[in-house]
C-alpha cells in the first residue's frame, strides 16, 4: 500500500476581527493595512498567548511602548512595509523571540 502525501497546511492569519472571538487562544495575527492597527493598539493586552504578530503595510510610524510588554510568549515578529523609524526598548521584553522581520522600513537603528 503506497504511503499517502501529506501537504503541509500554510497558515493563514487571524484578521483581528476573528482574533478578538477568543483573545487567549489566538495563537497568531497578521495586520495588514491601516484598518486594524490602532484598534489592535488598544486591546493588544487582551493576547497574552499570541505566539506570532505580522503587522504589513500600515502607514504607522511609532508602536507605543506598552505593546512589547505584553506578549510574553511572542516567538515571530514581523513589522514590515511601514515607515516605522525607531522601535520602542521595550522589544527587548519579548524575551522568545525567534525570529524578527524589520523589512523594507525607515528604521535609523534599533535600541540597546
Amino acid at each position: 500500500m503506497a504511503k499517502e502525501k501529506r501537504t503541509p497546511k500554510t497558515v493563514i492569519p487571524d484578521s483581528l476581527e476573528a482574533a478578538m472571538k477568543n483573545p487567549r487562544k489566538a495563537k497568531g495575527i497578521g495586520l495588514l493595512g491601516d484598518r486594524e492597527i490602532k484598534d489592535f493598539f488598544g486591546v493588544c493586552d487582551r493576547f497574552a498567548n499570541l505566539r506570532w504578530l505580522q503587522i504589513v503595510g500600515n502607514r504607522i510610524d511609532r508602536i507605543p511602548p506598552k505593546v512589547f510588554t505584553h506578549f510574553p510568549h511572542l516567538q515571530s515578529l514581523g513589522i514590515m512595509c511601514c515607515p516605522i523609524e525607531r522601535l520602542p526598548a521595550t522589544i527587548g521584553n519579548l524575551t522568545h523571540l525567534e525570529r524578527l522581520d524589520l523589512s523594507a522600513n525607515r528604521l535609523k537603528a534599533l535600541p540597546s
